[in-house]
């Protein structure tokens, strides 16, 4: 799918935990938009050390790249603390705990 900087999607996600029971499904969605980085953004993110950027990203309120790169982070350094505990501040203990398990590792 080609998407366009400016334009708002729906995006939906749906977690089915019992193909018998579909009624158990879980679905979220929201609305994103898709916004092109502004030259300082990506000056800022060039410059930045890589466990920095998510918290770039926060401060911008672009969400779906900063669990992006959270997840990269874990995926890349599960045992590091720090980036597990943005997770758990931002209430995305589960999203860091499947990255912790999709890396192998389960420690904190």
């Amino acid at each position: 799918m080609n998407s366009s900087p400016g334009r708002t999607y729906e995006w939906f996600v749906a977690l089915i935990s019992d193909d018998e029971v579909r009624s158990k499904d879980v679905v979220s969605g929201a609305a994103i938009k898709r916004i092109d980085k502004s030259p300082e953004l990506a000056a800022r993110l060039a410059a930045a050390a890589e466990q920095d950027r998510a918290g770039i990203y926060a401060e911008q309120g672009l969400w779906y790249d900063l669990v992006d790169a959270l997840s990269a982070a874990i995926t890349r350094a599960p045992e590091d603390s720090a980036r597990a505990n943005l997770m758990e501040q931002v209430d995305l203990a589960s999203v860091r705990d499947y990255d912790r398990q999709y890396s192998g590792s389960g420690s904190d």
